[in-house]
């Protein structure tokens, strides 16, 4: 399966990693899950999203820091594609409250770069096996060999 096969329509970054995806090739959904440990491409390709959470809150400048985006859901209407960002936020009290972004237009600012950036890290991670594991497996490999 190449990465232009499908199209990832939602992901969950939690204890689990899923990703809901569109499989051109017989026109169904699918849903994937897997529980190892992301790469650290996958983690900062998620948390690229920060600034539009925090910022479907009105929130800019240091603060944004106080919110963590961990999934997405792309959505269609009337033709136009959208985001909906998922995650936490911490409050004063270092509570932390489930917050999302409401609908963001995938071609406003830099979502669409982001989004794909996303994608394809998703696809890597369950279809390469592109994990954190993985890549300390390689550098041991690499180690051993070079001794």
């Amino acid at each position: 399966m190449k990465q232009s096969d499908i199209q990832i329509l939602g992901c969950k970054i939690g204890k689990n990693i899923s990703a809901n995806y569109y499989d051109n090739r017989d026109s169904h959904n699918y849903n994937v899950e897997d529980g190892e440990y992301p790469h650290p491409d996958l983690v900062n390709a998620m948390r690229a999203f920060k600034s539009d959470l925090a910022e479907a809150h009105f929130i800019l400048g240091e603060e944004q820091d106080n919110f963590r985006p961990s999934g997405f859901q792309v959505t269609e209407d009337k033709e136009k594609f959208f985001v909906k960002i998922s995650g936490k936020m911490t409050t004063f009290h270092d509570d932390k409250v489930t917050i999302n972004s409401g609908t963001i237009p995938i071609e406003e600012g830099d979502v669409e770069k982001k989004l794909k950036t996303l994608r394809g890290e998703l696809y890597k991670f369950f279809f390469e096996g592109k994990s954190a594991q993985g890549d300390l497996f390689e550098a041991e490999k690499e180690k051993s060999e070079s001794d």
